[in-house]
């Protein structure tokens, strides 16, 4: 009876590790704060935060305006948004305070060592459709886990454990510095929609001047 237990036990053993394998994934258990707008103001319930990993070059582009906010899609070039989740001070304990987990399947172009980076957009939440033009965000990476309190660097970890990956500044707990919690950076148009703007706007003023040339041609004599 003993061998047969011990039979069941090892085919058991083999069939998780299997399956944790095939599996190829870790769990990221995130938690911060404080987040703040741009003037140093707490950020307010609801407010969209975004977890993104870079994919290929190991580079944060800016978002792009038409952007999607949703978890799949892409921030930016190959930046991937792995989670969006909204700030709660009732869940985290603290005002412009967030926590939430994210699951990462390694597919696709994710891999382990894939660099990640956090952002925050005081004006938005998680049902914004797009990032939008002019808007107000943060950012936030280090190398150093302990600086930011947390049990990783912020990169993508080898599959199958849960880690703790935290942004906690002063006002928080933690030992990050609480300035680098403010949304100090803005969104700018891309260049192919300020050209077709300026094109738009240079269409306008030469449509303006020919009528302005029509009407003083065509004024009668005195």
């Amino acid at each position: 009876m003993k061998k047969s237990f011990r039979s069941i036990a090892a085919l058991l053993a083999i069939f998780i590790a299997g399956a944790s394998s095939s599996s190829a994934s870790v769990t990221l258990l995130l938690g911060g704060g404080v987040l703040r707008d741009s003037s140093g103001t707490a950020m307010a319930n609801g407010g969209l935060v975004l977890l993104v990993a870079s994919t290929t070059d190991s580079i944060f582009s800016a978002p792009l305006t038409t952007a999607s906010t949703t978890a799949g899609s892409f921030l930016s070039g190959d930046d991937l948004i792995l989670g969006a989740f909204s700030v709660s001070s009732s869940a985290s304990g603290v005002a412009g305070g967030y926590t939430s987990s994210v699951t990462v399947n390694f597919t696709g172009s994710l891999n382990n060592g894939d660099l990640l980076q956090l952002y925050w957009f005081p004006t938005l939440t998680t049902g914004s459709s797009t990032i939008g033009s002019g808007t107000s965000y943060g950012v936030y990476r280090t190398d150093d886990a302990s600086s930011s309190s947390s049990e990783i660097a912020w990169a993508l970890p080898p599959d199958g454990p849960t880690v703790v990956l935290n942004f906690l500044t002063v006002g928080a707990g933690g030992s990050i510095a609480d300035s680098l919690g403010n949304a100090t950076l803005t969104t700018v148009p891309e260049p192919a929609t300020t050209v077709a703007l300026l094109g738009g706007a240079a269409g306008l003023f030469v449509m303006y001047r020919r009528r302005q040339r029509k009407a003083v041609t065509t004024a009668p004599a005195a």
